[in-house]
């Protein structure tokens, strides 16, 4: 376990690193010695215009076969020779439910599904066998009962071409090893040694919140990223302009571009990535190498800074530092050592600000139609917290009703309705339902966040679903960070980061700030999701709280 967080000031390492090495090509030097630079994808086209040696009836060819056997493949068929598949649309020939693979990321279209087929759906995209899961009660059967046949991830084409095949990596020593360097980093014990950096990036936000009472959304982001970037590499962002905020904003779209479902023919024909890049049709190729570029600027500019101020003495603490003197007391550093905690950073990176700001944005939300709920919070603040301070992560105990508003928030509404796709091991039955070996298995987060059995009114905010009469939790009521974060040996890792930031920046705006509707603010919102934008105030709510902030 890392040692206990002493502050953030200039933890020192003596004698870092270069004591311990592997072999001649394990020196963490042979990391940390080069000067930080941008890193710039090259892909290259095996074969130009001109060149004889792919020729193009040769490529039409490939094609008209391996068309020829994916149609056989997708025929419509509802038994296999093991059993009966879950009820599901009709696939068409060739291509399967392609044409559906866009609605499933549509709650409206998710709702439409689980109303015809049920909690236990089959789809075939692009090739492949696809299950969506809309109840607790089987995701928690499939994928944590049943983890080690259904703990596997799906390969991406896509993602091995924009580089990003270390955010899927497939059930095995590699992954099991970045899995170590998480655990390490973010479990309870080790999390609550980031409470502080947490805690000076949220009054830091207040201040900003303070100058800047109508630029709300993109304070938050700046808070959620910066928090993030000093508790994973111990860098302090300077502002809006700050290039770590420009290599997230940048690898996030790639991702999102990347990941889309069923937009890409490379995911059912893998040989097309072998394609020239002037063939019509291979603007994908084009896209990914652009996008590979900012995808690797994220996973290794911050890293390579963080090692470098290491190495001379000039780090904060970090999960970089800690890391490091973790393996320290190991023995020998390898490479791999090296490369696990530079892909665990780089997810931390990467899925760290997305979820804290989400969240905080759906609060915001909700704070500006039901004002009764934020009366209520301030309440309790008031009575806990009182007016000579500002709460801090430690008071998160003693404030049931603020835990049940950030409850509220992560069922609520959600940004992505999806849960990231598993994939069977081998042949599973579940329910007289056969699931074929190789089936993507993805949790249907928005109709498990608004099963009425679990949450009557559920298109409501209610957070007092979530406590007994007496005020405190109520452990018979779900609740949602069981299923927010993933199921599983695959559930998120920073979790715990996540909810303590989560929690801080919801306390302290409620203790500090009135938050009210702007001119923009949606009448009668959406029941399905949270609105791209919408317009928000804060306004200070009295002399004390300025004078706290």
């Amino acid at each position: 376990m890392p040692p206990e967080m002493t502050g953030v000031k200039h933890v020192p390492i003596p004698n870092m690193i270069e004591r311990h090495v592997a072999s001649p090509d394990c020196r963490v030097s042979h990391f940390i010695g080069h000067p930080m630079r941008k890193m710039r994808a090259r892909v290259s086209y095996p074969h130009s215009p001109g060149d004889p040696g792919m020729s193009l009836y040769f490529i039409l060819g490939v094609f008209v076969l391996c068309l020829f056997f994916a149609i056989l493949r997708s025929l419509p068929c509802g038994k296999t020779r093991q059993g009966q598949l879950p009820p599901g649309p009709h696939p068409l020939p060739l291509l399967g439910n392609l044409l559906d693979a866009p609605g499933i990321i549509i709650p409206q279209s998710l709702d439409k599904l689980a109303s015809k087929f049920g909690n236990l759906i089959h789809l075939r995209i692009l090739g492949r066998p696809t299950i969506l899961v809309g109840s607790h009660e089987i995701a928690s059967e499939l994928l944590e009962k049943r983890s080690a046949i259904h703990s596997d991830r799906p390969s991406s084409a896509m993602m091995d071409l924009v580089g990003a095949s270390w955010i899927l990596l497939k059930y095995g020593t590699e992954w099991r090893h970045q899995r170590r360097v998480f655990h390490e980093s973010y479990s309870i014990a080790a999390v609550s040694q980031f409470h502080e950096i947490q805690e000076q990036v949220t009054r830091k936000l207040l201040r900003r919140l303070l100058v800047e009472p109508n630029n709300i959304f993109k304070s938050l982001c700046f808070a959620s990223c910066a928090t993030t970037v000093r508790a994973v590499y111990g860098i302090t962002m300077s502002g809006d302009e700050d290039k770590y905020l420009a290599f997230f904003e940048r690898a996030i779209d790639a991702l999102r571009s990347s990941l889309e479902p069923g937009q890409y023919l490379v995911e059912v024909f893998p040989w097309l990535s072998c394609l020239p890049g002037w063939l019509p049709g291979t603007r994908f190729l084009r896209d990914a190498a652009v996008w590979r570029g900012a995808i690797e600027d994220a996973r290794r500019v911050p890293f390579e800074e963080a090692l470098e101020n290491i190495r001379r003495g000039e780090h904060e603490f970090s999960m970089i530092s800690a890391t490091i003197q973790w393996f320290q007391t190991k023995g020998a550093i390898s490479s791999e050592d090296m490369a696990a905690l530079r892909d665990a950073a780089a997810m931390s990176y990467l899925g760290g600000p997305e979820t804290i700001a989400s969240h905080t944005k759906v609060f915001f939300l909700a704070m500006t139609l039901y004002p009764e709920v934020q009366q209520r919070a301030q309440a309790e603040l008031d009575a806990v917290i009182g007016p000579e301070r500002l709460p801090s992560i430690s008071d998160l105990p003693s404030l049931p009703y603020i835990e049940a508003i950030l409850m509220e928030s992560m069922r609520w509404k959600q940004i992505n309705v999806l849960g990231f796709p598993h994939q069977s091991l081998t042949d599973d039955e579940y329910n007289g339902y056969h699931i074929p070996a190789g089936s993507m298995i993805i949790p249907n987060v928005w109709a498990i966040a608004h099963d009425a059995r679990h949450y009557p009114d559920p298109f409501e905010f209610k957070p007092e679903r979530y406590l007994t009469e007496a005020g405190t939790l109520n452990p018979d009521v779900l609740d949602p960070r069981r299923f927010m974060f993933g199921y599983g040996r695959r559930i998120c890792p920073g979790r715990h980061f996540s909810q303590s930031s989560l929690f801080i920046t919801i306390a302290c705006v409620l203790h500090t700030f009135e938050i009210r509707s702007g001119e923009d603010a949606p009448k009668t919102p959406s029941i399905f999701s949270c609105p791209k934008t919408f317009g928000c105030e804060v306004r200070v709510r009295s002399a004390e709280a300025r004078a706290l902030i």
